[in-house]
């Protein structure tokens, strides 16, 4: 679950530093107070599902943060001071501004024991990120539990009297079905862009901002793969309609090269053993690095021969004036005399005496 609309639309309490106040786009209470270091600490309840006892989200944002990377998970460990430390994953959230951690499914007693200390230290892959010191957290903590409390028995109120009023004017909705409020100007554009969300085809930021470069591809995107007749130039309630008619996904993911999608997120391609990514990120047979042995074979290969006029010069000039008459046979060459035969190793020279005498005669000489 990735929320990246962190804000409070209508301030409904105080309790400095604390702000309490009540979220539209996720239709429930939120508490929020910055810390000395900058830290600004996010408490609420996702009002979307009307259950008492829903478990409530924290997130922590700060402008300093630049290297966490939105919609990314990364292993966390959040521990109040003197408590136990509670482990798990966090989103990378981006507000104006500043970037975040957005954690959802925190525990009520962790919150109980974070009210009683005002202190929390949030660890980012095993490094501490910040170290939060924020007073007032225990009356905080109450009113914001006392507003959720309120939302849910109104939205409960709510139900109750449109199923009545549905159930009393039922020959009328069957005639005439009752038409959403229609949606103009910066709040028509909010809601486009967020259903452009909900079907994969944007991601950038909800706001009123029509002629963004991100705003004007992911139209252009949907309308191709909707089979629209035209790409809307302007926000219109056709274009959020037909938007809103779409059920599923239409835009797919899009991954990088290197990159596949696995459950709805791009990760890091993996290839068998002796296999590697290529340029085109295809699973490539890994090339083979030559050995120092290979290498230098294959080199000394063509210049073997070029030696042996060397050889069997120094070999002539080591026989002496009374040797002149002596064979020398060089490397890789086979030799025979009276013990048989053999080949002479590369590198080497046989000196032989052609009548069979003493001395050098059948001896290997190497350099």
């Amino acid at each position: 679950m990735v929320r990246a609309d962190l804000q409070i639309d209508e301030t409904l309490a105080k309790s400095e530093p604390w702000t309490i106040g009540y979220n539209s786009s996720l239709k429930g209470c939120v508490a929020s107070a910055t810390s000395d270091d900058g830290t600004k600490v996010w408490i609420g309840f996702d009002g979307s599902v009307s259950d008492s006892e829903i478990p409530p989200y924290l997130a922590f944002t700060n402008p300093n943060w630049r290297s966490i990377e939105p919609r990314k998970f990364y292993k966390l460990q959040i521990q109040a001071f003197g408590s136990h430390r509670w482990r798990g994953y966090g989103s990378g959230v981006d507000r104006p501004n500043e970037k975040g951690i957005f954690v959802f499914g925190v525990k009520r007693s962790f919150l109980q024991e974070f009210a009683q200390t005002s202190q929390l230290v949030l660890s980012l892959n095993k490094e501490v990120l910040t170290r939060t010191n924020i007073s007032g957290s225990s009356d905080a903590l109450e009113k914001l539990t006392a507003c959720q409390q309120h939302q849910i028995i109104a939205s409960k109120n709510q139900r109750i009297e449109t199923t009545k009023l549905v159930e009393e004017a039922q020959p009328a909705l069957a005639e005439q079905p009752v038409a959403d409020p229609e949606l103009k100007g910066d709040a028509l554009v909010r809601a486009i862009k967020q259903e452009l969300k909900r079907v994969g085809c944007y991601d950038g930021r909800i706001d009123e901002d029509w002629q963004t470069a991100p705003a004007r591809a992911s139209i252009q995107k949907f309308a191709r793969l909707a089979h629209l007749t035209i790409s809307p130039a302007e926000p219109t309630s056709a274009l959020l309609d037909a938007i809103r008619a779409k059920s599923e996904r239409i835009c797919p993911l899009e991954c990088g090269r290197r990159q596949i999608e696995k459950d709805g997120r791009c990760i890091a391609k993996n290839c068998p053993g002796g296999f590697e990514l290529d340029d085109h990120g295809d699973c490539a047979l890994r090339r083979r690095t030559a050995t120092r042995h290979e290498t230098n074979e294959d080199e000394d290969r063509p210049r073997v021969r070029s030696y042996e006029p060397k050889w069997r010069a120094r070999a002539d000039a080591e026989s002496g004036q009374s040797d002149r008459k002596k064979d020398v046979i060089p490397g890789r060459r086979i030799t025979c005399g009276l013990n048989g035969c053999k080949k002479v190793p590369m590198g080497c020279h046989a000196v032989r005496q052609p009548d069979g005498g003493t001395g050098n005669g059948g001896k290997i000489l190497c350099l």
